[in-house]
């Protein structure tokens, strides 16, 4: 491990004393050839401090260690003209490391939505259902809820067969802290995020783990949001 610190920094330091020197003198030649300030700020320095990252990509791509990159392919079906338009449904393919051949997106999952309550309704008694518009279920649901602004007050996970959830009663703990007891549902409007994901073969929900909540691991996943009262 100590074998890698020194050539680190060293390379660091060198990066920043070779940028460094590289613009002060850029600078020099330019305005000994008359070059207007505006001119060396707008050329010459935005290639000083590019320099680095095109040298280092050169040499990677001169000596090879570009050819074990891998790529990822997406695609999908999505409910307005961008990637961002909700309700989605995503495939990935990971690992490509041959650009020209044929990518094979996996089957796409299901697309969750909420039946109770109706968008812009209060649940009643904190209980949420939902249902598949496609029948290809994920491998587990992964549901958040957030406030107005965007801030989470509430996450849980389900298997693939559920179609509800109910939020938690909080336990009053005025007599803890003084004032009036703790209350994330405040009312207001409320985002309710239902993600389906699907992971590679194998993947097991009696054995779950945060690994499988990263993005990266998924394979297809479907995403809804439906505006809610609270």
């Amino acid at each position: 491990m100590l074998d890698v610190w020194p050539p680190l920094v060293g390379g660091l330091v060198l990066l920043i004393v070779g940028g460094e020197l590289l613009v002060r003198g850029a600078v020099q030649v330019a305005t000994g050839l008359g070059v207007s300030p505006l001119v060396i700020g707008l050329t010459l320095v935005g290639f000083g401090t590019s320099t680095p990252e095109l040298v280092t990509s050169v040499q990677a791509a001169l000596t090879g260690a570009l050819a074990d990159a891998s790529y990822l392919a997406i695609g999908g079906a999505f409910s307005g003209a961008t990637d961002q338009a909700l309700p989605m449904t995503m495939g990935t393919a990971r690992h490509i490391t041959d650009t020209s051949q044929v990518v094979h997106i996996p089957g796409l999952v299901g697309i969750a939505r909420l039946t109770s309550p109706p968008a812009g309704s209060s649940p009643i008694d904190h209980l949420f259902a939902f249902d598949l518009v496609e029948p290809v279920e994920p491998d587990f649901f992964f549901v958040q809820i957030s406030n107005g602004v965007g801030k989470p007050v509430w996450q849980v996970f389900a298997p693939a067969d559920a179609r509800s959830f109910r939020l938690p009663d909080f336990p009053d703990l005025s007599t803890i802290v003084p004032g009036s007891p703790p209350n994330p549902y405040v009312p207001g409007t409320y985002l309710v995020d239902i993600f389906g994901a699907k992971l590679p073969p194998g993947f097991d929900y009696a054995h779950f783990s945060y690994a499988d909540v990263s993005f990266d691991q998924w394979v297809a996943y479907s995403h809804s949001r439906t505006v809610v009262q609270f």
